[in-house]
């Protein structure tokens, strides 16, 4: 076995008396090395990315070893995990890691230990997510009713359980999901412009009993600088907490959980794993999990939830869909095709069943959400801005009949979900924010011709441009 670490010391500290070892006065290996490098050696939590590569297995590495990211980078891809210092124990913490991070598959053991080079784990962990995948869309509507049922211990604590629903302009405490994303920072400049409540925003870290507070604070101010939002004087409303939601306590250590059931009177839960790819498998942990987590804090806190969904719960409808429309269960494989659309509905049979054990909560769905109605601030990972941007870059768009794009303006669903927040009717739960009238999507790239932005029509299936 190789040592993880190796401290060099000019002599050893001893007892007086005895003559032998002090233990106690070594130095911290930790703190030797980052004294010695000049760098803090402890390994930083990966950024919320759940590609499974190199550099993301790597990290896992690196947290398992505790070690920089870099030293296991530049050993490069054929180095064992042993060769740094890894056992069986550490072998063990890392598929937990892998299982945890990267999608609640579960890797095996024995393949980590067999195949233990970088490249190989990546490969080993690669082939257990497939794996998994395939076996849970294999058998999707029985673990769609597996995954909608709330744990009967989950109830209010009230002699009636009942509670009153909070408003959002009458709460001291309001806690955010999600505001690092798009429509997040959003809601969180406009309920620091439209309550007085104190803001705690949960910032999504794979390791968040590792991190400190100054790494979330940057990552809601970078974000909230990117949408041009941010001023010093947030600092006075707004509390940062690193958090996992689809881990046990949202990734909290027990003492800031209990801490927040104190206190917390509404809860905006907008954190969700956006993609139209992947299967319902690979997003299950973010968005069910999630909040499934979310909900415990609820009944405990006696909070108010204000759920965000998406109208992707409802398939296309040219004549529309009431409120009040669930998708029975037996069609959501067949009617809601991507993995997205089936974790939010799951998501939302789960809030459903809170508020009839008598939880305050909302589901509110949102549509196709465009860039600012006055500035134009936008979303640049969306998929119409990102359609947009590359017709215009190739100069030609696509020519596709009946094809309408809703483009709901971000500032008005943030200040939709506000307004609801505000709004208390005890027989309305579902609430739907979208454009009713999308505009074609012809008339659009014509719009952009007269802006200087032309573009030629093709028809959308060629490959010969």
């Amino acid at each position: 076995m190789i040592p993880t670490l190796w401290v060099v010391l000019h002599s050893l500290p001893t007892h007086e008396v005895s003559g032998k070892v002090d233990l106690k006065n070594l130095p911290n290996p930790k703190a030797a090395i980052a004294a010695a490098s000049g760098t803090n050696s402890r390994a930083r939590s990966p950024a919320p990315d759940e590609t499974v590569n190199l550099k993301s297995i790597a990290a896992l590495w690196a947290l398992s070893l505790n070690v920089n990211p870099n030293t296991v980078l530049e050993a490069g891809k054929t180095v064992s995990f042993f060769d740094l210092g890894g056992h069986s124990l550490l072998l063990a913490d890392l598929a937990t890691r892998i299982s945890k991070t990267l999608g609640g598959f579960t890797v095996p053991l024995a393949e980590l230990a067999g195949n233990p080079t970088l490249q190989d784990h990546v490969r080993v962990t690669l082939a257990a997510r497939d794996g998994y995948n395939a076996a849970v869309q294999a058998d999707l509507p029985t673990v769609l009713r597996a995954d909608i049922e709330l744990a009967p211990e989950f109830k209010l604590a009230t002699p009636d359980q009942s509670v009153a629903p909070c408003k959002l302009s009458d709460a001291k405490t309001i806690l955010l999901t999600g505001a690092t994303g798009f429509l997040g920072g959003f809601l969180l400049h406009d309920l620091i412009q439209n309550t007085s409540a104190r803001i705690v925003c949960l910032i999504r870290f794979n390791a968040p009993y590792r991190t400190d507070r100054s790494a979330a604070m940057a990552r809601l101010r970078r974000n909230m600088l990117d949408l041009g939002f941010w001023d010093h004087s947030m600092l006075d409303r707004i509390d940062v907490l690193p958090a996992n939601l689809s881990r046990n306590r949202l990734g909290l250590v027990p003492e800031v959980y209990e801490e927040l059931v104190e206190k917390v009177h509404v809860i905006v839960h907008c954190a969700a794993q956006v993609n139209l790819v992947y299967p319902y498998a690979a997003l299950r942990d973010a968005n069910v999990e999630g909040t499934r987590e979310v909900l415990p804090l609820a009944f405990l806190s006696n909070a108010t939830v204000q759920y965000v969904s998406t109208n992707g719960v409802l398939p296309p409808s040219k004549t529309g869909w009431s409120e009040d429309t669930i998708m029975p269960i037996d069609l959501v494989p067949e009617k809601l095709l991507d993995g997205y659309c089936q974790t939010k509905w799951v998501a939302e049979q789960l809030v459903l069943e809170a508020a009839k054990r008598g939880l305050p909560a909302n589901v509110i769905r949102i549509g196709t959400i465009s860039g600012h109605s006055e500035t134009g601030s936008t979303n640049t990972y969306d998929l119409i801005t990102a359609l947009i941007v590359e017709s215009v870059h190739l100069g030609v768009a696509p020519e596709i009949p009946d094809w309408h794009i809703e483009m709901t303006a971000v500032d008005f669903v943030s200040r939709g979900i506000i307004a609801i927040g505000n709004h208390i009717d005890p027989q309305q739960r579902i609430y739907h924010l979208g454009d009713s009238d999308p505009i074609d999507c012809r008339l659009l790239f014509q719009h952009l011709d007269t802006l200087g932005y032309p573009t030629a029509r093709t028809n959308w299936a060629r490959r010969d441009m």
